[in-house]
């Protein structure tokens, strides 16, 4: 690597980290958004809070990259054009590829580096993402008791008169309807609690147990009749099973591998309908690595050709964002439509190597740009 490469890739890689920073922190904070419940209603500590929305980072890494790409690449050939140092360059007799070289090897290893996230780090970061949230979601909330309330949930009555900030509770009253706990239309024997004191503990880190003292428990015989009655010094209540059926989780196609994406394991109980999302899934995967290839190339073929204009260099600019946009925007609409038109994923992918292919002519082609007006120049 010379020093004009290792220059321009020193300002490339600055500016691309940078934006990659700034954008994947703004854009994660307002996602996070989103799991802002679960602290509200499950009681999630904030360390638990940001160790779930954690896991959004690689999937919003290997979005957002190849949009930073093509913005680096804009921003530091248009600064390298602005500061004449690109005309310092070609006086040295460098031509639109070597003075390209260093957006190349720049874009090679981030399309290496999404191609990762995306095949090995998005579904194992989705995985536990579920995981996390799905775990959160059915453990009951010691928030769910509260002071001076009848807190009712799936057929059981929880009321407590005070309550501590350390979970000491006082006057705790327990009423059980009889409801199966598993949700089921098995009922089973009503019962009610009363305890002068009480505490909410938990065992081992996994289980939230309500622990009472010097009460009273009463329950009711559903086919005799009669009614039990005991005393109690100490009794423990599993607040657990409050939370609601623990259901196996279902995988999400973002959940899978990319292997089993393409080519399902059990592709032969799956629906078309299934099928289809799966095989979109695993191509969505495999066309950022791919965008930023083309990113960087229509950037450099927007901005080199157009290096001796010294006016206009902003239309040409947006133009090159106007037409990333297009592209990423149509290749989001022929996933979509995969499941109804089967030519949409290959359609993608030659869309993608037709403007490769555009902007490598473009940018190899450096004065195409000059012969032509002098072709409507002498025509006219």
């Amino acid at each position: 690597m010379n020093l004009v490469t290792r220059h321009i890739f020193k300002h490339l890689f600055t500016s691309l980290i940078f934006l990659a920073t700034v954008l994947t922190t703004g854009v994660w904070l307002t996602q996070s958004l989103r799991f802002v419940e679960i602290i509200v209603n499950q009681n999630v500590s904030i360390g638990g809070y940001f160790s779930l929305v954690g896991f959004l980072i690689p999937d919003l890494i290997a979005i957002i990259l190849p949009i930073c790409t093509l913005i680096s690449v804009l921003f530091t050939y248009n600064k390298l054009i602005a500061d004449h140092e690109l005309s310092i360059f070609r006086t040295c007799g460098l031509s639109n590829l070597q003075l390209a070289r260093p957006a190349f090897i720049l874009a090679f290893f981030m399309a290496c580096f999404v191609a990762f996230i995306n095949i090995y780090l998005v579904p194992a970061s989705f995985r536990h993402l579920r995981d996390m949230e799905h775990q959160f979601r059915n453990k009951f909330s010691s928030s769910f008791v509260q002071d001076g309330m009848f807190n009712t949930l799936r057929g059981v009555t929880v009321y407590a008169k005070t309550r501590s900030l350390n979970g000491d509770l006082g006057g705790v009253f327990i009423h059980s309807i009889g409801q199966g706990l598993t949700g089921g239309l098995q009922k089973r024997n009503p019962f009610t609690i009363v305890a002068q004191n009480g505490a909410i503990v938990e065992k081992e880190g996994k289980k939230s147990l309500l622990m009472l003292f010097n009460g009273t428990r009463q329950e009711k015989d559903l086919k005799t009749g009669k009614i039990s009655f005991f005393h109690f010094k100490t009794l423990s209540y599993d607040l657990d099973q409050l939370g609601g059926n623990i259901q196996e989780r279902i995988v999400k196609p973002y959940e899978r591998p990319l292997s089993d994406l393409l080519y399902p394991s059990n592709a032969e109980n799956l629906s078309e309908t299934t099928k289809a999302q799966l095989y979109s899934e695993g191509h969505q995967r495999l066309f950022p690595p791919l965008l930023v290839l083309l990113f960087t190339l229509i950037g450099l073929s927007a901005l080199l050709p157009q290096e001796l204009n010294r006016r206009g260099r902003q239309k040409y600019i947006i133009k090159a964002i106007a037409l990333a946009s297009c592209i990423h925007v149509g290749l989001i609409f022929l996933v979509n439509i995969n499941g109804r038109w089967q030519g949409a994923i290959p359609l993608a992918y030659v869309l993608i190597i037709f403007f490769s292919l555009v902007s490598l002519f473009i940018l190899e082609n450096q004065n195409i740009r000059f012969w032509w007006q002098r072709y409507s120049t002498v025509k006219e």
